[in-house]
């Protein structure tokens, strides 16, 4: 009998330990879905805001426009985004980056062809084409000197186009292409049309000045 009770205590607790491994297993598996799910509302709600930022600009953010424009509850914008601040910071940071992507393609093209200033055009010119770069440009620069967090952003990315700029022109060069870039742009905001390529090749190519490199 005592034999017996052994062998069935001994089943049992075999029992509950594959009982308690599928347990942990199946809690596992329901957070690793709830964490998916969270980046997955987190995500979209992010890119709902980048286009209301884009077509109404920055200012019109609200977390219940986001949530209608995502399909999310309310709720959870406000879960992710705190504050207008943070959602501002989220749809701007998404669209810079798009427009840094812009800048390395840039660059890439200038190491495979070469830094011409027909090459800077016609990069300009397909990011002119583009409405939600435009419209992202615009937006950070209409929002940028009114909150602090989205300066930072702004000069950041400032600095970036100035850096790549300046590995194949003069500083300031790089600093009057940039300026008439940004002139451009607002250009294009205003009147929905981007310019002409042929003006602007020969606007950049009269202030491109290449970098002179010196030897020993």
């Amino acid at each position: 009998r005592n034999a017996l009770t052994a062998e069935a205590e001994t089943k049992r607790k075999a029992l509950e330990e594959q009982l308690n491994a599928k347990l942990s297993a199946s809690e596992a598996t329901i957070r690793q879905r709830t964490e998916a799910a969270m980046g997955n509302v987190r995500s979209i709600a992010g890119e709902a805001a980048a286009a209301i930022v884009v077509e109404l600009g920055p200012d019109a953010l609200t977390h219940r426009k986001v949530a209608a424009r995502a399909g999310v509850p309310l709720g959870s914008t406000t879960q992710y985004f705190a504050t207008l601040d943070d959602l501002r910071a989220a749809a701007l940071s998404s669209l810079i980056l798009e427009a840094e992507q812009w800048l390395d393609a840039l660059e890439e093209t200038f190491v495979r062809e070469g830094a011409s200033p027909s090459a800077y055009a016609a990069a300009v010119h397909r990011y002119l084409c583009d409405p939600q770069l435009v419209g992202a440009d615009f937006a950070l620069t209409c929002a940028a000197p009114l909150h602090p967090g989205l300066k930072e952003l702004s000069d950041r990315w400032a600095a970036d186009f100035a850096e790549t700029l300046e590995r194949y022109v003069t500083p300031e060069s790089a600093a009057a292409v940039g300026m008439f870039t940004d002139g451009a742009t607002m250009h294009t905001t205003l009147t929905g049309q981007p310019a002409d390529p042929g003006l602007l090749d020969r606007a950049i190519t009269a202030l491109w000045k290449p970098r002179q490199e010196t030897t020993e």
